[in-house]
């Protein structure tokens, strides 16, 4: 698929096909990128790092793993 950010009807037709696992774990890969894009632009909200990091990214790699 040619990514365009977009989750259309063509995203949506190749999920029957990919591995649901790996593509889990590969939204979280993403979501930890994020957390930590938002920390670098707004330092002060390093406070909450740790917490997105155990309470949303980790915990939901358990449930997937």
């Amino acid at each position: 698929i040619h990514e365009d950010g977009i989750i259309g009807n063509v995203t949506l037709a190749a999920l029957p096909h990919l591995d649901g696992r790996k593509l889990a774990l590969m939204v979280l890969a993403e979501r930890a990128v994020l957390y930590a894009r938002i920390v670098v632009a707004h330092p002060e909200k390093i406070k909450y790092l740790v917490g997105w990091m155990e309470n949303r990214v980790a915990a939901l790699i358990r449930e997937v793993a």
